[in-house]
């Protein structure tokens, strides 16, 4: 079977999808996005915790962050089922006052950027925002209530609803084989049911897409990491809005669910024999059982209730990668968010769209480009990312 378009995305998570809605929300008619699983957003986006917050230090992830959280609010207003948005707030703690120099600093970036509403607060107040942590090892917390979380599986299968009714095309359980070059220029690609012609390929296979690269020879830097979320429980419901809380000292994400505590985190740089999904590492959890019960005491005497973890491609610098290559010519890349991609994907179908349709973007996402990797290149450090990789 052969078929044209005059894009074809690779990968249907919420980064793909997004790309997809943003092309046809600017007039690109026959978009097509091919995915191996069988429904948008089975891989990485279904093992999500879905944060979304604008607390970086880099001014592009800021920015990113600051039209996602816009997007999803629109999209919750007005979509017919539930998203889950929850905007109870963003917690990061700090146990010195070095981590507090990091975090006024960052702070200070933050408000210039636009973030109006991220505070820097003491212990007291920390255990008004989230009662039941424990405290007296911190020196404070820098605090956005304005952040908060999503539900992953409703908002990629939303914004995939939207790209399909703008005329978007999803062939799922459809895996890449080839994406044939001719003269220097991207010509197509080849599927297990079909090829299609196109000038343009987008690369969003998320902790895969270094796989699709080799397939036109361009290196993309990823590393893929298992992230695990574990469910523990019972604990007492706390009354009110509770935020998503992030321990970087015991380097794991906490936030309150109506069914117990949903922890995120794992090893840094461990050593990992890539799947497409993950067992849950119950050594981690074993080993960090103590540290989440420092940080929440109420957890002892609690039990695991479920655990699952998803695979993510991380970069060195802890930002993403959204580019077009020079060669071959046609062929464009979006991934390596480190774990930010539920949070930023909005606004990286926004910029993908602007990149390919316009050659230019509202954000300037300038030092998100492969060729910060390179000898001489200068790399966009995100501090905030727990499994950071050196």
């Amino acid at each position: 079977m052969h078929e044209t378009a005059d894009v074809v995305i690779i990968g249907a998570g919420i980064v793909g999808s997004s790309i997809a809605y943003h092309l046809a929300e600017k007039g690109v008619q026959n978009v097509t996005v091919v995915d191996r699983r069988q429904m948008p957003g089975a891989g990485t986006t279904a093992q999500a915790a879905g944060g979304l917050r604008k607390q970086f230090s880099c001014p592009v992830n800021i920015r990113m962050g600051m039209y996602s959280q816009r997007f999803y609010r629109e999209m919750d207003a007005e979509a017919d089922h539930s998203l889950d948005l929850r905007i109870y707030g963003y917690l990061l703690l700090a146990v010195s006052e070095q981590e507090k120099a990091m975090l006024l600093r960052n702070m200070q970036t933050q408000r210039e950027v636009g973030v109006s509403d991220v505070s820097f607060v003491d212990p007291e107040a920390i255990r008004k925002i989230a009662p039941d942590i424990r405290t007296d090892d911190l020196v404070g917390a820098a605090y956005c209530p304005s952040d908060g979380y999503i539900a992953p599986e409703s908002a990629v299968r939303e914004i995939a609803k939207r790209a399909k009714a703008r005329g978007a095309t999803f062939l799922l359980e459809e895996e890449v084989l080839q994406i044939p070059v001719e003269n220097g220029c991207i010509s197509g690609v080849t599927t297990t049911a079909r090829t299609i012609s196109s000038r343009v390929v987008v690369d969003a296979a998320g902790p895969h897409a270094a796989e699709i690269g080799r397939l036109v020879g361009v290196s993309i830097p990823i590393t893929p990491l298992g992230r695990n979320l574990y469910l523990v429980g019972p604990a007492e419901p706390v009354r009110g809005p509770y935020p998503m809380v992030i321990d970087f000292k015991h380097r794991f994400s906490f936030r309150h669910e109506p069914e117990g505590i949903l922890i995120g985190g794992g090893p840094p740089r461990e050593s990992f024999n890539f799947r497409d999904h993950t067992e849950p590492d119950m050594d981690f959890f074993a080993k960090a059982t103590p540290d989440f019960i420092y940080r929440i005491p109420r957890l002892e005497g609690g039990g695991l209730l479920r655990a699952w973890a998803g695979t993510d491609g991380y970069t060195r610098d802890g930002s993403g990668i959204i580019d077009r290559v020079e060669t071959p010519e046609g062929f464009f890349c979006a991934t390596g968010f480190c774990g930010h991609g539920v949070m930023q994907a909005p606004a990286t179908g926004k910029v993908m769209a602007e990149l390919i349709v316009d050659g230019h973007t509202s954000i300037d996402i300038s030092g998100l480009g492969l060729k910060r990797f390179l000898p001489g290149g200068k790399l966009s450090t995100e501090g905030y990312v727990i499994a950071h990789l050196e």
